[in-house]
């Protein structure tokens, strides 16, 4: 029977309306998995053969928060994971189709013959130097990466006194970076909510993209409280626009009904003209005898 993942994913209840959000936090989080639950389903998920789907999980772990007799076989796991996903298939042959000499091919069922099974390729496993050589090159780009290739190293039998030592050394200089960065991440990040209840969501924005943007391997749930403060910000920014171009067209018609009264009462208040008219001839005549 195939396991299936069922680690729960952390769901961030921000979905306020957005005249609420400008003036209150309202911020709620559902249960959410630890580190050790996801590595627990993870390597459960491994050892049962299911390997994309402990990936899956395992991808979902951050390292740092698990205790560090666990990140050996943590890390293990995502290497012999990715060795055996990427490992190149055997190539099988096409049947061979052969007719029996002296027969009528159009009457004789043709004799298909088995293709030989073909040996498993063999999984060639790198040796301690190779391994060095591999996890340098991630370091400066993937450092998450890096971590696991050196416990690759630190992990081998065959591997000398010092390549461990130098293995160890780097680990430790890696987990110093990433605990520096995450924590300025996650400073920022909780900066960034204060900003949204403050009405500022133009600095909450800056400081969620600079986050982004970092290059921070940031945990899964680390991941999903900047992604959802980013849609939360755009969601706010369209309740804000509508609500304004509602005032504006208020205003408008405000205005024009305004300016309607304003000229009714002008013309009320206008004085009707005076009409002078042209003496009559009898009128001239009495005016002239008098």
């Amino acid at each position: 029977m195939r396991i299936r993942n069922s680690v729960l994913v952390l769901v961030l209840s921000l979905g306020l309306p957005g005249a609420t959000l400008i003036s209150q936090s309202a911020y709620g989080q559902a249960a959410q998995p630890t580190a050790e639950e996801l590595y627990t389903s993870g390597m459960e998920l491994y050892k049962a053969g299911e390997l994309k789907e402990a990936q899956v999980v395992l991808r979902k772990v951050d390292p740092l928060q698990l205790p560090r007799e666990k990140q050996p076989s943590f890390y293990n796991a995502l290497f012999e994971i990715d060795q055996k996903l990427n490992a190149p298939k055997p190539e099988t042959a096409e049947p061979e189709v052969t007719e029996p000499e002296g027969t009528d091919p159009e009457t004789t069922e043709p004799e298909v013959t088995e293709p030989e099974a073909q040996p498993e390729p063999e999984v060639v496993k790198p040796d301690a130097a190779s391994l060095l050589r591999q996890a340098d090159a991630l370091a400066e780009k993937n450092p998450a990466e890096a971590l696991s290739v050196y416990q690759q190293v630190i992990s081998d039998e065959e591997a000398s006194t010092e390549q461990k030592a130098t293995a160890e050394a780097r680990v430790a200089g890696i987990e110093r970076q990433l605990n520096g960065d995450i924590t300025g991440a996650r400073r920022l990040i909780a900066l960034s909510e204060q900003d949204i209840v403050n009405g500022d969501l133009d600095a909450a924005e800056s400081k969620l993209t600079s986050v982004k943007n970092s290059g921070v391997e940031l945990g899964f749930f680390d991941s999903e409280s900047v992604n959802k403060k980013l849609a939360l910000i755009s969601e706010v920014r369209t309740a804000r626009a509508a609500a304004e171009e509602a005032e504006r067209l208020a205003a408008a018609e405000k205005q024009k009904e305004a300016d309607r009264l304003a000229a009714m009462q002008a013309e009320k208040n206008t004085p009707e003209p005076v009409v002078v008219k042209e003496p009559t001839e009898e009128l001239l005549a009495a005016l002239a005898a008098a």
